[in-house]
């Protein structure tokens, strides 16, 4: 369900948690690896910031709910 929680404890350059963060889902990765875990928060940030950005969809909507 979306907004919660999605755990992988072995998450590797972040597969699982960035596919959560993709669905509105908050994702939750372990990597003991310092340089795969970077490029996860790298992919999983990225990922975050493009649901964040407002679609030309959201926008027509917008103007069509404020008339």
């Amino acid at each position: 369900m979306p907004g919660e929680t999605v755990f992988d404890p072995f998450a590797g350059i972040g597969t699982v948690p960035y596919c959560a963060v993709k669905l509105g889902r908050r994702g939750v990765g372990v990597e003991l690896s310092a340089g795969y875990w970077a490029d996860a928060v790298g992919y999983c940030e990225a990922e975050a910031r493009k649901a964040n950005v407002p679609t030309l969809f959201d926008l027509t909507e917008a103007e069509g709910s404020v008339a």
